[in-house]
């Protein structure tokens, strides 16, 4: 290599101007599309809000002070204890079945067994349906409810009703 006076081996002026134009370009161009990339989620979730909740006051669940004589579930309920199936006679049982799922042949003698012994529940099923108002017995408990009082419920150790 030969030695040309003036040369220090650095780049010219002119050149290192252009890179740092070019640097300094790059990092603007990158500053603004990062700029519109956070512009538009901001958007996105301003316009993709959801509406505010409905009001659903009128929805909330309220216990009603009921008799028993004015709650047809009570009447539903000794209605089903009452019913008399025809467990013991598996040809009734079936037979009886099929009638009610709607086959067409019936058997006359049994379906008129069927109306006579169940004419207690008709009454009791005629006497809920005349009824306006249908509600669940209260449950204190769902333990003491299904006859699994063994003491570990809180709410049973300190409630008379749950035991």
């Amino acid at each position: 290599m030969l030695y040309k006076p003036g040369c220090t081996g650095r780049a010219a002026p002119a050149v290192a101007s252009a890179r740092a134009r070019i640097a300094l370009f790059l990092a603007v161009v990158l500053s603004v599309a990062a700029l519109l990339v956070v512009a538009g989620v901001v958007v996105l979730f301003a316009l993709g809000r959801d509406e505010p909740a409905p009001n659903v006051a009128d929805l909330k669940v309220v216990r009603r002070d009921l008799s028993d004589d004015a709650n047809a579930f009570e009447h539903f309920q000794g209605a089903a204890k009452e019913m008399y199936w025809p467990d013991e006679r598996e040809d009734d049982t079936e037979r009886l079945g099929k009638m009610l799922g709607g086959e067409p042949e019936w058997d006359r003698e049994l379906a008129v067994e069927f109306l006579e012994v169940n004419e207690r529940m008709f009454e009791m099923l005629d006497k809920g349906l005349a009824l306006e108002a249908c509600q669940v017995a209260h449950i204190e408990c769902i333990q003491a409810r299904l006859g699994m009082e063994d003491g570990s419920c809180r709410r049973c150790q300190d409630n008379p009703h749950c035991r």
